[in-house]
């Protein structure tokens, strides 16, 4: 993905801005993808400390035990990252302070300087051709260049990637994966981060859906999109909700549907960034053997806007698109809609999966303000899980031309009531400014549950 340069202290100042004017925001999780070499490391430390002083959260030296929970941690800034220093191994960072001395001393010409580097524009390392003895790296302040001095064998330690001051700073410490069995002994600061093809892999063992729930109780988890998605789009996050991964991270730069999934989601509770699992993310929950039979019925329409909120243009054509994401057992197919089934079953046929079912109504013609759906039949969805979301999307029909989304909005199938229900819209941007305020379709929702 292109992205533009912006320097840390500047994301740091915004991310302080957000705190100052919300106090009471839940915790604001940094995730750090730190390439910088030491001396680097070292300022983002300082700016970290220096800006946002006591918001910042701090490893406390007894790091064991659960973790903190969201609102023991109100109105402050955590951060992710790689911890490869206990900041209280007092015997690594002797033996550190030591080497450093000794360092002072080669690169005043006590031994042979046998390599020299300069910084690159990104703050990387370029090194010498020249065939080296194992070496450290020393910086010289009033040159700008990282200067390498031979040490002898017994004398180098293993230098850690993350320097002491920022991995005090670091509460969550990103650890490779092997498998979950071995993951569960690890500290509860210690978190995975997965991409989608490896999720994708992992679903397909039943077995390791059920132990992942397990792992995710006390620890916790982090998906995103895989390297190869150049265009900035976005994988479903319903499959990485079901087994309880808390941070399930999407290219936020695209207005896709995965995108709106997740805006409804977290709609919930107040909009605040945080919502409860649901119970069946829980290896301990005894989620029922049944699923839920979902008809809704679209009646009417309100004030529906024009493409992109535009004043001026044709008068609109509108029909209704709804699609439910849930995560099912079984692959089976459903008559009379359109059923897709991403991540292959397993031999026995039984693993979660995730299934999108759509359903679509007739266009009304030249009728944006009160369009009128009357002769529409119900629209029939099974759910089989807890966190099945159900998108609503309305689109502007153009004869012999691409159709356009209006406006669109999504909410879980567990906030859904039966009975009458009016439901709000937002544009492209998860907003309901200008004409997107009033935007409203009005639904007849029915329940049912078949054991």
């Amino acid at each position: 993905t292109i992205t533009s340069k912006i320097t840390f202290q500047s994301i740091i100042t915004c991310v302080k801005g957000y705190v100052d004017a919300n106090p009471d925001t839940l915790p604001i999780i940094l995730s750090l993808e730190n390439h910088c070499n030491h001396h680097f490391q070292e300022i983002m430390a300082n700016i970290l400390n220096d800006t946002l002083g006591d918001q910042l959260y701090k490893l406390p030296k007894s790091s064991g035990g659960p973790l903190p929970s969201p609102l023991d941690l109100v109105g402050k800034v955590v951060v992710k990252g790689k911890r490869s220093m206990e900041q209280d191994d007092e015997t690594t960072m002797g033996s550190e302070s030591s080497i450093e001395d000794q360092i002072e001393g080669l690169a005043l010409g006590e031994e042979e300087l046998i390599g020299m580097t300069s910084f690159e524009s990104e703050g990387s390392v370029k090194s010498s051709s020249r065939k080296r003895d194992k070496v450290k790296e020393k910086l010289d302040c009033q040159s700008g260049k990282l200067k390498y001095a031979k040490v002898k064998d017994e004398e180098a330690p293993p230098m850690p990637k993350t320097v002491p001051n920022l991995a005090a700073l670091t509460l969550f410490n990103g650890v490779k994966f092997k498998d979950f069995t071995s993951s569960m002994d690890i500290p509860t600061t210690d978190m995975h981060s997965i991409n989608e093809s490896a999720m994708g892999k992992l679903y397909k063992d039943p077995e390791n859906v059920q132990k992942w729930k397990e792992y995710n109780v006390e620890h916790m988890s982090r998906i995103y999109p895989a390297g190869g998605r150049i265009d900035s789009s976005n994988y479903d996050p319903v499959m990485p909700w079901s087994s309880g991964c808390q941070l399930v991270a999407l290219n936020f730069q695209t207005d896709d549907s995965p995108m709106t999934v997740n805006d409804g989601r977290f709609l919930e509770n107040g909009g605040c960034g945080y919502v409860h699992r649901s119970p069946s993310t829980f290896p301990s929950n005894n989620e029922p053997t049944g699923v839920k039979i979902l008809r809704i019925k679209v009646l009417s329409g309100s004030c529906l806007p024009k493409p992109y909120g535009e004043s001026v243009g044709e008068v609109i054509d509108p029909y209704v698109v709804m699609r439910v994401y849930d995560v099912e057992k079984s692959k089976k197919m459903r008559r009379g809609s359109i059923v897709t089934t991403q991540s292959a079953p397993t031999e026995s046929g039984h693993n979660d999966m995730l299934e999108i079912t759509d359903h679509k109504t007739s266009s009304v013609r030249d009728n944006g303000f009160c369009p009128q759906w009357e002769d529409e039949e119900y629209f029939s969805f099974t759910v089989n899980s807890q966190v099945a979301m159900v998108e609503i999307i309305v689109i502007d029909s153009n004869r012999g031309f691409i159709d356009e989304i209006m406006c669109k909005t999504a909410v879980p199938v567990s906030g859904l009531r039966q009975g009458l229900r009016s439901v709000q819209f937002y544009d492209q941007c998860s907003s309901q400014h200008g004409p997107f305020g009033m935007a409203r379709i009005l639904l007849d929702v029915d329940i049912n549950y078949v054991m």
